[in-house]
């Protein structure tokens, strides 16, 4: 579920009236900010992202974590399993038209808590493969200390932020189900998820120059293979273009407190986060299943490299004629004289 996505259709759910918690409400596409055609296309590409983390789950569970670089990922794609399953359920029952009591909104509480767990953990696999790419350009092995301690602190406030919003998410839903102040909750959650949002933007391009960074730096000499890098750089790029266009979408409708945007921006959203989320697994499976590659090239020659120069060589058993100790029988070309030792006459 993309973080605008729930927030409008609330907004528009917020003028139905009061409300108790047995109350029965009607679920349609009518009473949401777009025609029925487009919900249907931002539902086909809410399927098609399902389908996408259910292989990208396979996947995780045949790669082989080598040395801790897959910590995180599958965690992070089953959060983001759970959080599109849920958001399917309820677009289908718009798409239905169906009857509910106002209960429904717990299985959107466990939504919006799955996608912000999905994302922090997805900024913890991030800065995992950073991590471990930063040993290379070491001597010691180990990553700077300073880069790492900044990374947990911003990972830390990164979960804060999240606890905050879906909290105040829940805060704002219950408070307009019971006709108490929704609006002025309703302020004080979109500041927070505004700010969220675009934290997690300047984090993504943070990601992004640390791993273009670490690939240009360590060169040739240090990986022997960049394929994990360059995997892992393309995972960054759609990790931070799928922050920028929630960043996007909350600078420009959100912030300003405009009640009115495009139709089209919820199926946009959709058709962007499957693209968006395709690339970030696919980059980060592939670095994964590829990081045994990355190891240390030897900086010594090899065991068995090639003989230095002025060393003669021969073909593996080769056989070589057998003479007789009696120098007469030498071939001519073998018959070399020895120099006489010098012998002073008297």
């Amino acid at each position: 579920m993309s973080p605008s996505h729930g927030l409008f259709a609330r907004y528009n759910r917020y003028f139905n009236g009061p409300s108790v918690w047995n109350d029965k409400v009607t679920l349609s596409t009518d009473s949401l900010y777009e025609t029925k055609s487009l919900y249907i296309v931002g539902f086909s590409f809410d399927v098609l992202t399902l389908a996408a983390l259910i292989c990208g789950v396979v996947w995780a569970c045949l790669i082989r974590n080598h040395r801790g670089a897959l910590k995180g990922v599958l965690p992070s794609l089953i959060a983001w399993l759970v959080a599109m399953i849920l958001t399917i359920i309820e677009e289908s029952l718009h798409l239905a038209d169906a009857v509910v009591t106002q209960y429904y909104v717990m299985g959107l509480f466990l939504n919006v808590f799955f996608f912000l767990l999905s994302q922090c953990l997805l900024i913890f696999v991030f800065y995992n493969v950073i991590h471990k790419l930063l040993d290379r350009l070491t001597d010691t092995g180990k990553p700077y200390a300073a880069v790492v301690i900044i990374h947990w602190i911003v990972l830390a406030l990164a979960v804060a932020l999240a606890i905050a919003t879906w909290a105040l998410y829940v805060v704002f839903e219950v408070n307009m189900i019971q006709n108490s102040y929704g609006f002025d909750v309703s302020g004080i959650y979109s500041n927070i998820q505004s700010a969220q949002v675009i934290f997690y933007w300047v984090i993504s391009v943070e990601m992004l120059a640390w791993s273009i960074f670490a690939t240009v730096k360590a060169g040739s000499h240090r990986f022997v293979s960049k394929m994990p890098a360059i995997a892992f750089i393309i995972g960054s790029v759609f990790w931070f273009a799928l922050n920028m266009m929630w960043a996007v979408v909350y600078i420009r409708y959100i912030i300003p407190d405009s009640l009115f945007f495009p139709r089209y921006l919820s199926a946009v959203e959709s058709v962007g986060q499957f693209l968006f989320c395709v690339g970030i697994y696919v980059g980060v499976l592939l670095c994964c299943m590829n990081w045994s590659k990355v190891g240390d090239k030897p900086s010594g020659p090899m065991q068995h490299g090639p003989v230095p120069v002025g060393y003669p060589t021969y073909p593996a058993y080769q056989t070589y004629p057998q003479f007789s100790q009696n120098p007469q029988q030498y071939p001519p070309y073998m018959q070399q004289p020895y120099q006489q030792p010098y012998q002073q006459t008297y």
